[in-house]
């Protein structure tokens, strides 16, 4: 048995003793404590920081926190830098939520009026561009620097393809043209690049980066269940509603191409795209890609009882 296999044993003992709750409550007290540092030196509480703190009271279910910290339990990465990833994660993910409900006139989030509501469309914007550039600052911690590099390129690389992903929704909203190639890509570039991130992150720490491709495909396929089962969903409010949403939606998508039962196909693409996820994440090193899997199955379990 080598050092490096004894570190690792020893490292994911010590993990044992640790809930994933215990340790997304340590990531949300280092998120809470980066900005409480940043207005220590100031009498006057900054608005862009309050609607920051508002935006976090309703924390959500943290997936991709939850997600990163599995990965590293999994992976023997350090306790510390792991906080530190999960928390880079969280960051730009909620920075993409307050900058999508301006996008998408949304007033409610989490069961409380939205930060551009609230605070108005200015203040919001300030606010999801500094949990961005908070998500890198996060990385001054980090322990290891020769992996910094490889770090923030792949948060920039992730950020990117979100942002992307995000303005081609924007542009194909009210289109009725809209291939499936261009819905796929859309749902992958959205969703899949911060699904993907802390399993990537959680892998780059552990230094086996040759399994990143691996984890966003993973990711990719995911992402597209996802959006396919959210845009079901939706469907079904919408029809309460008898609204019909102007939204990206699979369902529509595949009544403009001609399928005659577009929302019973949606489902069975679901499937597929579920499925392929969770083939992929079994093939991540130390079963890191579990909770992948996890999602995957409740996800397909749901679409089965709709």
């Amino acid at each position: 048995m080598t050092i490096q296999t004894l570190n690792n044993h020893s490292t994911t003992k010590l993990y044992s003793s640790f809930s994933i709750d215990d340790l997304v409550q340590q990531v949300d007290c280092l998120i809470q404590n980066t900005f409480l540092e940043q207005t220590a030196s100031s009498s006057v509480q900054n608005i862009c920081i309050e609607a920051i703190k508002y935006h976090f009271d309703s924390p959500g279910q943290q997936v991709r926190a939850k997600t990163c910290l599995d990965a590293c339990m999994k992976l023997a990465v350090e306790y510390d830098d792991m906080l530190i990833l999960a928390a880079a994660a969280e960051l730009l993910h909620n920075a993409s939520l307050i900058h999508d409900d301006i996008q998408d006139d949304d007033e409610i989030r989490r069961g409380q009026p939205t930060v551009w509501k609230k605070y108005g469309v200015n203040i919001a914007i300030c606010a999801g561009d500094l949990l961005l550039s908070t998500a890198y600052g996060m990385l001054a911690g980090y322990s290891k620097a020769s992996l910094l590099p490889q770090l923030i390129s792949t948060i920039n690389k992730q950020a990117r393809s979100a942002i992307e992903g995000q303005s081609l929704d924007v542009l194909f909203k009210n289109n009725p043209q809209l291939s499936l190639e261009q819905y796929l890509v859309i749902a992958t570039q959205k969703s899949g690049a911060l699904f993907s991130l802390p399993i990537e992150l959680a892998l780059v720490a552990a230094e086996r980066s040759d399994c990143v491709e691996l984890a966003r495909k993973a990711c990719a396929n995911f992402a597209v269940g996802y959006q396919i089962a959210d845009d079901l969903e939706d469907i079904v409010k919408d029809g309460a509603h008898h609204h019909v949403s102007q939204c990206v939606n699979i369902a529509y998508v595949l009544k403009e191409l001609g399928y005659k039962n577009a929302q019973q196909q949606s489902a069975e693409l679901c499937k597929q795209y579920l499925d392929q996820a969770i083939q992929n994440a079994l093939l991540l090193p130390n079963n890191s890609g579990s909770m992948l899997v996890n999602l995957a199955e409740n996800l397909k379990n749901k679409l089965s009882i709709h």
